[in-house]
C-alpha cells in the first residue's frame, strides 16, 4: 500500500518536473537519420541485455550517430568496445525514495544535449521515464507502458516476448 502511494506521489511530481508538452506539429520523417546526438538508457536488468539491445546500439554507432549511453555499473562488462560513446553510469544512489532522478543527476544529464533519446526499458520505470524527459531533445523513444503517453512522443508497442520488442524498435529505426 505504502508503494502505491510513493508511486502516485513519483508519477505526480515526475508530470511536473519532467514531462515535457509534446508539439503536434512534429514530422517524425526523418527524425533518426537527421539526428546527430543519441542517449540510450540501456535496460535495468541484466537478463534484458540481449543481443537485439546491443544491436540497436550498434546500428546507432554505425550511422555515426555521438552517443551517449546511461546504465548502472553491473552492465558495464557487457557494452561494445569496438565503438565510440560515451557513458554515465547511475546507480541507486542517484536515484530518491519516490524513484525519481536525484538533482544531482538532473544536473549531469543536462550539460549535454541530444536529438534523440531512446529508452530501451521494457518494464514500467518510472526512473528511466523520467530520465527520458531530462534532456531538452525534440524526440524521445520508449516502448508501451503505464503512463508512457506521458513521457514519450514515439511509443512501440511491447510485445510477450522481449526480443520481438526490440526487434521491431530497430526495424522502426530502419524506416526513418
Amino acid at each position: 500500500m505504502i508503494s502505491n502511494i510513493k508511486n502516485k506521489i513519483g508519477i505526480l511530481l515526475a508530470k511536473r518536473r519532467f514531462v515535457r508538452h509534446q508539439k503536434h506539429d512534429r514530422s517524425f520523417q526523418r527524425f533518426f537519420s537527421e539526428s546527430k546526438d543519441v542517449l540510450i538508457i540501456l535496460p535495468n536488468l541484466e537478463k534484458d541485455l540481449i543481443v537485439e539491445v546491443f544491436e540497436i546500439v550498434r546500428f546507432t554507432a554505425i550511422h555515426k550517430k555521438k552517443l551517449f549511453l546511461i546504465h548502472k555499473p553491473e552492465l558495464q562488462k557487457y557494452l561494445p568496445t569496438d565503438f565510440e560513446y560515451a557513458s554515465l553510469v547511475i546507480s541507486e544512489l542517484d536515484k530518491s525514495k519516490l524513484e525519481l532522478p536525484t538533482k544531482d543527476l538532473v544536473n549531469r544529464i543536462k550539460k549535454y544535449t541530444f536529438d534523440l533519446v531512446i529508452d530501451l526499458n521494457l518494464e514500467d520505470d518510472l526512473f528511466s521515464s523520467a530520465l527520458s524527459n531530462i534532456p531538452l531533445s525534440d524526440f524521445r523513444i520508449g516502448f508501451i507502458k503505464r503512463n508512457s503517453d506521458l513521457f514519450y512522443n514515439y511509443q512501440i508497442p511491447r510485445e510477450i516476448n522481449s526480443e520481438k520488442s526490440y526487434r521491431n524498435l530497430l526495424n522502426s529505426l530502419r524506416m526513418f
